[in-house]
């Protein structure tokens, strides 16, 4: 017997920032946010605390 997925689980984008001391992209629940600005573009820099590397950075927000 298949377990249903609910139909909202979808259209929910999961939404990441790329942490350069740990190279690889880490996702924005998990983070601590400090705060959030926009570019020139309108692009979202988010200025975050990683959870594994525990630094302060800023990277665009990204849907993947």
């Amino acid at each position: 017997m298949t377990e249903k997925v609910k139909p909202e689980w979808y259209l929910r984008e999961v939404i990441y920032v790329f942490c350069q001391k740990c190279n690889e992209f880490r996702s924005e629940e998990y983070v601590e946010t400090i705060g959030i600005q926009e570019d020139f573009q309108g692009r979202d820099l988010l200025s975050f605390i990683c959870d594994r590397c525990e630094t302060r950075q800023e990277a665009y927000r990204v849907a993947r």
